[in-house]
C-alpha cells in the first residue's frame, strides 16, 4: 500500500525538485521491496504464477522508467521516458489493487 501512495504523490506533486526526488526513490525502494516479497508467495498457485509474471513486468516497467533518469546524458528523450514509465507503473499498482479485491474473497 506504501508504493501506492507515494507513486500517486510523486505523480500528483510538482515534478523536479528535491521533493519528488525523495518521494520517487522512496515509490523506488517500496515497490522493489514489495516486488521481490511477491516471490515468497506460492500457496495460491502451488508455485509460479500469473501473479509473478506480473510482478517481472512490474519490475521491467520501473527499471525502464529510472534508466532514463540514470542515464540521462545518453538518451535523447529522457524525460518523456521517465514520464510515461513511471506513470505506468503506478497504473499498473491500481490494476493489482482493483485485481486483488475481485479476486481474493
Amino acid at each position: 500500500m506504501v508504493p501506492l501512495l507515494l507513486g500517486t504523490a510523486v505523480l500528483a506533486l510538482p515534478k523536479r525538485g528535491q521533493r519528488h526526488r525523495q518521494l520517487g526513490y522512496a515509490y523506488v525502494g517500496g515497490l522493489a521491496v514489495m516486488l521481490t516479497t511477491s516471490f515468497a508467495i506460492y500457496r495460491q498457485y502451488n508455485g509460479f504464477g500469473i501473479f509473478h509474471v506480473a510482478a517481472i513486468l512490474s519490475a521491467a516497467t520501473l527499471l525502464a522508467g529510472m534508466l532514463p533518469v540514470w542515464r540521462k546524458r545518453l538518451v535523447y528523450n529522457w524525460l518523456q521516458l521517465h514520464y510515461s514509465f513511471m506513470y505506468l507503473s503506478v497504473l499498473e499498482l491500481y490494476v493489482a489493487l482493483v485485481d486483488e479485491v475481485l479476486v481474493r474473497p
